[in-house]
């Protein structure tokens, strides 16, 4: 299975977590997703280490969950800022956190898990911006609509106040 293959690899291990967190801001798992069936790695304890002397942008979580019923995959990559305008963000910076997951952590660094089709992709970005508000401004509408392509199919970035939950894929 997947995710125990996951769970037991020495280079993703220190990557555990039991909660998708940072800055004050979190990320729910629905109660209907059974612990075992989920699995939440912190993407930039990954990056932040001696092994990169200039560490990429990386997001926060990346949230890998088995379908239910099912032997496919979910996943939900999730960036955390404690903020509440958009002057604490920067578009380059956010498109670059998601690009390094999909191009260097999905289809390089841990291809042989993660290189896969998978039932749903979502990319959040969780934040105290009030995102339907004229003040969101322009950076949270580019944001939202650059795409990003994996595998062929293009995927975007959601704007969630605290605290959205992950769903139960089917």
């Amino acid at each position: 299975m997947l995710l125990q293959k996951i769970r037991q690899d020495e280079r993703l291990k220190p990557l555990l977590q039991d909660r998708c967190e940072d800055e004050g801001i979190c990320v729910e798992i629905d109660k209907n997703i059974p612990k075992e069936d989920y699995v939440i790695l912190k993407l930039d304890s990954f990056y932040n280490t001696i092994n990169f002397a200039t560490p990429p942008p990386s997001p926060d979580c990346f949230i890998i969950q088995r379908c239910a019923g099912t032997d496919k995959y979910g996943i939900t990559i999730v960036e955390l800022k404690g903020i509440n305008n958009s002057d604490g963000f920067k578009v380059e910076n956010m498109k670059a956190k998601f690009e390094t997951c999909f191009q260097e952590f999905m289809l390089k660094d841990f291809k042989n898990y993660f290189n896969r089709d998978y039932s749903k992709i979502q990319l959040y970005f969780v934040s105290e911006i009030e995102i339907y508000r004229r003040e969101a401004g322009l950076k949270m509408k580019v944001l939202e609509s650059i795409s990003f392509k994996f595998r062929g199919k293009p995927y975007k970035i959601k704007p969630f106040k605290p605290t959205p939950a992950v769903k139960p894929c089917y």
